[in-house]
């Protein structure tokens, strides 16, 4: 694995949190179920490159890459359909 890729992903991690920071203030609590969605979809992209390069995922057979990801799709799923039940 090369450094440069990790210290980009690295960066990607800290820039997505401070992000989500920014987010969860700047929207107004108003409209929480747009802030929870918007951070959640941060959280998940993090949780995403975390998972392809540091547990190195990408290098394992493509059959365990996509249970994987499709592990992850039905996550981001539960998680909006349980912030936009609450806004019922």
């Amino acid at each position: 694995m090369r450094i440069v890729s990790v210290i980009a992903v690295w960066v990607f991690i800290v820039l997505a949190t401070l992000l989500e920071v920014v987010a969860s203030y700047l929207i107004p609590a108003s409209s929480w179920a747009l802030r929870d969605t918007v951070v959640s979809v941060i959280a998940i992209s993090m949780a995403a490159a975390v998972v392809m390069f540091y547990m190195e995922l990408k290098y394992q057979p493509r059959w365990e890459s996509l249970f994987l990801l499709t592990t992850l799709f039905f996550v981001a799923d539960l998680i909006f359909i349980w912030t936009a039940s609450l806004v019922h």
